[in-house]
């Protein structure tokens, strides 16, 4: 019982402190992963997966381990919910430096700036950042598009 209350107390921390753990995956389902941590169990639903991950090829992991993040630690229901997708774009993202082009597609416009969504991460293009011309909306040069693909620089 001592074992299972660190545990609890550990994972609750890192979820606090948004660290990455990894979990090994124990089988693969409609709905996405089940998972254990030691001793404990979880789940990692498909729409948290990250992008080298699908519903296609979740049952190629199984066996595997996996960087996650925890979304959800409830000890009184024994419910413990990962996100990969979380776990992998922070990973992602340290591979930038200021300065870099990243390319990404336009998920949201708004009235400062575009948001984009770089393999996984969110980003913001600032308008002053979008054209060398002066703009008054950013509608005037981006708008949300599936698979619509815009570069910028990460600063």
């Amino acid at each position: 019982m001592l074992q299972a209350a660190t545990f609890w107390h550990r994972i609750k921390q890192m979820q606090q402190e948004d660290l990455p753990m990894y979990v090994t995956v124990t089988a693969a389902t409609r709905g996405g992963l089940l998972v254990q941590y030691h001793h404990l169990e979880g789940f990692i639903p498909a729409s948290h997966l990250g992008q080298t991950l699908n519903s296609e090829n979740m049952e190629d992991y199984v066996g595997y381990e996996l960087p996650v993040k925890v979304l959800e630690a409830d000890e009184d229901d024994d419910r413990l919910v990962f996100s990969n997708r979380r776990a992998s774009s922070d990973a992602d993202m340290q591979n930038f430096r200021v300065g870099d082009v990243a390319t990404g597609v336009v998920t949201s416009v708004k009235v400062y700036g575009a948001f984009l969504d770089i393999g996984g991460a969110m980003g913001l293009l600032h308008i002053s950042q979008i054209t060398h011309e002066r703009l008054t909306t950013v509608e005037q040069v981006l708008q949300v598009r599936l698979g619509w693909r815009v570069s910028g620089g990460v600063g």
